[in-house]
This record gives structure tokens, C-alpha cells and sequence, in this order.
């Protein structure tokens, strides 16, 4: 089983210890990738349509792998479970999904997407999301957090959600970092106790306790919105229910690890 916090960064990959085999280490990419057999293809038909196909890797790929390699080191992809996968593009003021799908759930977690549209949309620019999620045991360190929204939920007309949204930017996002802001400046605490952690690690921890409020506060306040992986701007008026961010993790506990990852055909502007 993966050891939660990350023991090492790299670039855009971290390192993960094994509970129980001291040589294995679980590497994670935190940048999707097109999966480089299979471009994305864009191909007009006759008939005025058009056929979007991309297969997008969420898995660490060669170059992550290598960047931890060492002798009687064994190195294995993240366990992450399969995932539900959203593409969409900008449309007017909103977005247009224009396809789903699911993570393959070992390996490269990749995902095919393929779909026919309008001809007219087939240079606009897409953006392909996936949830990720595993769980794992904590070690070497205690977390609490705690918070209550209801003071802070007239803020959320703050939050980049809605009509507000860029329209690359996935829910998860979206109520990360407002969360993070919260936690900056708000009602939010978080609190870790932690020993022989390195600085890495200790955000990792963070990025955990924030991902974790996130999903709660969807299924809460947006249930109608089935993963943190769609677009921030499908997000409408917040429901009536409040979610409970109360955190006690101990080392040794077994805790869900959450992640939305999202690759654009264009780069944001």
C-alpha cells in the first residue's frame, strides 16, 4: 500500500514510499500528456460533422519514471482507481461537454475520448479532466482541520464558479483554491504534527486535506455535479446542505488521496 506524504519531488513527479517493501516507490506525473502513439486527432466528414479522438495519459510516464531510477530501486506507477474522465470546450459564455469517459485504472491511468461534433468547432480548443483517487495509509504525522462554512458561504459569490469561471478550469479547482483562501485568511484551520517530513511532504499533506474538503463540499453544495473533474462552470446555486470539513487523522489511518488533473489542447491564456 502507497505511504502518504509524498518523500520526494522531481519536476513535475513525486515519489511515494510502500507501506511494507522499502525498495518500491510509487511514482506520480502531476502533468497530463497525450499519449504519444496516438495524437489527437481532429478530422472533418461530409456530412458536416467532425470527429474528436484523444488518448490522454494521467499516469507517470518514461521520463517520470526515470527521473527517480536507482539501483535495487523498483519503481511502480500510482495505484489510482478508475476515474471518471470529462472533455468540453468553451461555448459562448459557458462550456459544451462533448464527451465522457473512464481512466483505465492501472499503468498509464489513460483514457480515450472520441466523439463527433460540428465541423465548425473542430479547431476550438478543448480541455480533457480526470478524478483521481486512491487510498493509502499515513504515515509519520497527525492532521486536523476544521472549519465552518456557514459564515463563509456568502463568499462563494467570490468563488471563480458559475458564470465566473474560466472556462478551462475544473470544479476541483475551483473550490481548491478558494478553500486555500479560506484557509489563508478565513474560518478554515488546519494543523499537521509531523516528524522527519520534508517540505514537499508537508504540502502534500495540505493538498490532501484541501482536495478532501473539496469533494465534500461538492457533494453538498453541488450534488447535481457528479465529479470534481467536470467543468467549474456547470457549478450553479450552492444547495442548502452544509458539508462537514472535520479532519482527525492520525499516522497509521487510512486516508483517501484525491487529485483532478486536467490537459488543454492550448495553453491558457
Amino acid at each position: 500500500m502507497i505511504s502518504i506524504p509524498t518523500i520526494s519531488k522531481r519536476g513535475s513527479a513525486r515519489g511515494y514510499a510502500d507501506t511494507r517493501d522499502p525498495h518500491v516507490l510509487y511514482v506520480d506525473s502531476l502533468e497530463p500528456m497525450v499519449a504519444p502513439a496516438t495524437p489527437i486527432q481532429r478530422q472533418a466528414l461530409p456530412s458536416g460533422q467532425a470527429v474528436f479522438a484523444a488518448d490522454i495519459r494521467f499516469g507517470a510516464s518514461a521520463a517520470d519514471m526515470q527521473r527517480f531510477a536507482a539501483p535495487e530501486r523498483r519503481l511502480l506507477p500510482m495505484p489510482w482507481e478508475i476515474g471518471a474522465v470529462y472533455g468540453w470546450l468553451p461555448e459562448g459564455e459557458g462550456v459544451r461537454l462533448l464527451a465522457r469517459g473512464k481512466t483505465s485504472g492501472f499503468g498509464a491511468h489513460n483514457a480515450v475520448l472520441t466523439t463527433t461534433t460540428e465541423a465548425r468547432l473542430i479547431d476550438a480548443p478543448v480541455t480533457i479532466a480526470a478524478e483521481l483517487a486512491l487510498q493509502g495509509q499515513l504515515a509519520g504525522a497527525r492532521l486536523q482541520g476544521r472549519g465552518d462554512l456557514r459564515a463563509a458561504r456568502e463568499l462563494l459569490h467570490h468563488a471563480p464558479l458559475g458564470q465566473r469561471a474560466r472556462w478551462h478550469v475544473t470544479l476541483g479547482e475551483a473550490l481548491i483554491a478558494w478553500l486555500r483562501a479560506l484557509l489563508n485568511h478565513g474560518p478554515l484551520t488546519l494543523r499537521a504534527e509531523a516528524t522527519d517530513l520534508t517540505m514537499e511532504g508537508v504540502e502534500d499533506l495540505r493538498q490532501i486535506a484541501l482536495a478532501e474538503w473539496a469533494h465534500r463540499v461538492a457533494r453538498a453544495w453541488f450534488p447535481r455535479l457528479e465529479s470534481l473533474a467536470l467543468p467549474a462552470a456547470l457549478a450553479g446555486e450552492p444547495a442548502e446542505a452544509m458539508p462537514d470539513l472535520a479532519l482527525d487523522w492520525y499516522s497509521g489511518d487510512l486516508v483517501t488521496m484525491r487529485a483532478v488533473r486536467g490537459y488543454n489542447t492550448m495553453p491558457r491564456g
